[in-house]
């Protein structure tokens, strides 16, 4: 497989403001926080509030987000696989859900 990175720019229907915030910051930067340099990032993220609460609801959200796909069994950690019945019903019989697997 050929895998390539793209620049935004070669990619089509980007929209005008992204684009101008990527190559011309200094014109578009009121409707920005940070410019689009990793030390801004950084120390914006350095200041973000995030309590343990809502980091604990974000997960619950994104494990039941993941299940239906079939996460697989490393994206998950062993307490979450102890509390996925997807995964207690793998273990049990996988040849039933996944014909020829063994």
């Amino acid at each position: 497989m050929d895998c390539r990175a793209l620049a935004f720019r070669q990619l089509p229907h980007q929209p005008k403001l992204f684009l101008e915030y990527l190559d011309h910051f200094e014109k578009v930067k009121s409707f920005y926080v940070h410019p689009p340099a990793m030390p801004a990032v950084t120390r914006a993220a350095r200041k973000l509030d995030y309590p343990g609460e809502r980091r604990a609801e974000v997960t619950s959200i994104l494990r039941k987000q993941k299940l239906p796909f079939f996460a697989s069994r490393t994206s998950l950690s062993g307490r979450e696989r102890k509390r996925c019945p997807i995964w207690t019903g793998l273990r049990k019989a996988p040849s039933r859900l996944f014909p020829g697997s063994r």
